[in-house]
């Protein structure tokens, strides 16, 4: 299941979904502002997150579980040597974990790394999603006591 060597050690009977998508990868723009005001996600960002979702949605069963933590690991081999950043591309990948129903919201992910190369002649975006133990010390909210919050 595994489809490439992992960046941060991880234990393979946690992995969820292990993917390599063809094509090249896309950062996450920044929603746009339109007629009227109106606010949209720019195009090719959002073609790009809805293919992600969709090969995670044919390789794994949605989770939404609350309370569940979460590990991403992602590797992006672009075609061209332009400049991007690292964190906007894993945006589209955590984006598409929620809008694939593996999570209710990023921010259950707690563990991330990813490695960008350029100029690769196979483009692509390879991501292995996995359950991670809950790294905080007290898993109950101080204020209200119950778990999970």
């Amino acid at each position: 299941m595994l489809t490439f060597e992992a960046l941060i050690p991880i234990a393979p009977d946690s992995i969820i979904v292990s993917l390599s998508v063809s094509g090249d990868p896309v950062a996450h723009q920044r929603p746009r502002f339109g007629r009227g005001k109106r606010v949209y996600t720019p195009n090719e960002s959002r073609v790009y997150r809805e293919k992600l979702m969709l090969f995670i949605r044919q390789s794994s069963p949605p989770v939404r579980d609350a309370r569940t933590k979460f590990g991403v690991q992602a590797r992006f081999f672009r075609s061209n040597r332009q400049r991007i950043d690292a964190d906007n591309l894993l945006k589209s990948v955590l984006d598409a974990g929620t809008g694939a129903g593996v999570w209710r919201d990023d921010s259950q992910v707690r563990e991330v790394a990813a490695k960008v190369w350029l100029g690769q002649a196979n483009p692509r975006t390879e991501f292995l999603i996995y359950r991670i133990a809950d790294p905080s010390p007290d898993p109950k909210c101080r204020k209200c006591g119950r778990e999970g919050a």
